[in-house]
């Protein structure tokens, strides 16, 4: 898809790094809650990724319009998320975040969405779903 008419926001800071740039997109985070760090994977990986998840989630090519799949154990299913352990870039970036040399994986969920498909109500973690306090963990985890 070609997404070159979407603008960037001018936020008055500095949000995009590159992998040269670790220390400072995590005090980005720190700031801001956010950072982007561009090129952790490579062309080819990205690919592969995209390639399973239609594999894993829609083998046959049957999800329609306005539909959407979503596969909770993606990980257990598909060796290209394997690869992104093994890809030093990605690795090296999830240590900075983490602030850990380990890595633990707690969710595996790949989902497709078609346009037009409904929100994943599940989904919660802008707490719109849901009113007053948090009644499971999901309320504050996701």
């Amino acid at each position: 898809m070609d997404y070159s008419h979407i603008q960037k926001p001018q936020l008055g800071y500095q949000y995009e790094f590159t992998l040269d740039e670790l220390d400072a997109a995590q005090e980005c985070v720190e700031a801001h809650g956010f950072a982007i760090v561009k090129s952790v994977l490579s062309d080819e990986l990205v690919v592969e990724l995209q390639e399973s998840v239609k594999q894993v989630i829609d083998p046959d090519d049957s999800l329609g319009e306005g539909n959407s799949f979503t596969h909770t154990s993606f990980i257990e299913h598909a060796p290209a998320m394997w690869k992104m352990f093994e890809h030093e870039p990605f690795m090296r970036a999830q240590r900075v975040f983490c602030q850990a040399e380990e890595l633990t994986i707690n969710r595996t969920a790949a989902i497709i969405r078609n346009p037009g498909s409904d929100p994943l109500t599940w989904h919660s973690d802008f707490c719109g779903f849901s009113d007053g306090p948090p009644t499971f963990s999901g309320d504050i985890l996701n």
